[in-house]
């Protein structure tokens, strides 16, 4: 991912990997093993598609904030381990911040066991949708988070995910 200029507001900001910065937010894209991604809209803004997404608290990293923002959000449990980063770091205006929040983009692999049904929305979400990565990219907002969405589909053909063969990750199965 190449720098360049991205215009929020009146502000510009340098877009391209926050070298040697700790992530302010994490965004937690949802892989199934079929290669799917799970989305979600949120409360009050009908146009607002999105992965999971929330603060890091203190003394917290990425990885760990990743699996307490999907508990919360949607009542999922997600094992430390099944979390990746898949994309880099990027800078985003938030409403009323002095400075641009670095968000870390990160995947977490849904077990085999996973059933729609076992997501509970909590009320920062209205809905959810199950999708290709394809179809997905097109309902993003965030720049950043569509290019996370670019790194994913690379880590999935690495890992031959939604092919049917085995993926592996860097932890037993």
């Amino acid at each position: 991912m190449g720098s360049g200029v991205q215009v929020l507001g009146r502000r510009q900001l340098e877009y391209g990997p926050c070298e040697g910065a700790q992530a302010d937010v994490v965004h937690v894209h949802l892989l199934r093993r079929d290669g799917r991604v799970v989305l979600f809209r949120r409360s009050g803004n009908a146009d607002h598609w999105g992965p999971v997404s929330g603060v890091i608290e203190p003394g917290e990293g990425a990885v760990e904030a990743a699996a307490r923002e999907v508990a919360e959000e949607t009542d999922l449990k997600i094992v430390v381990g099944d979390i990746v980063q898949t994309g880099l770091m990027f800078p985003a205006l938030s409403p009323g911040s002095r400075r641009p929040l670095r968000i870390q983009v990160l995947t977490a692999f849904l077990r085999p066991s996973f059933c729609s049904r076992a997501v509970h929305l909590q009320e920062e979400l209205n809905e959810f949708r199950i999708l290709e990565v394809a179809n997905a990219k097109k309902l993003l907002t965030l720049r950043g988070t569509r290019e996370g969405l670019c790194g994913l589909e690379f880590f999935m053909n690495a890992r031959n995910v939604g092919t049917g063969q085995p993926v592996f990750l860097n932890r037993s199965e």
